[in-house]
């Protein structure tokens, strides 16, 4: 059976570049007045930190596995 290898450096750049979407997409926000809400802006922050949290832990378990 022919199993998929997976390049964990994918994991790791979706972690960075959503951790870095964060102060850009608030920034944008700010300039545009488009979130005015905190709550919003926090719900914002949650959401991205959580899918780089999902990928990181992806990126550091395939590189436990070799």
């Amino acid at each position: 059976m022919h199993t998929k290898k997976e390049n964990p450096y994918v994991y790791k750049w979706i972690a960075i570049l959503t951790l870095a979407l964060i102060p850009i997409s608030a920034g944008i926000a700010f300039v545009l007045e488009l979130n005015r809400d905190a709550f919003q802006f926090l719900l914002m922050l949650i959401g991205l930190s959580a899918v780089s949290l999902r990928s990181w832990n992806k990126y550091k378990q395939i590189v436990r596995q070799r």
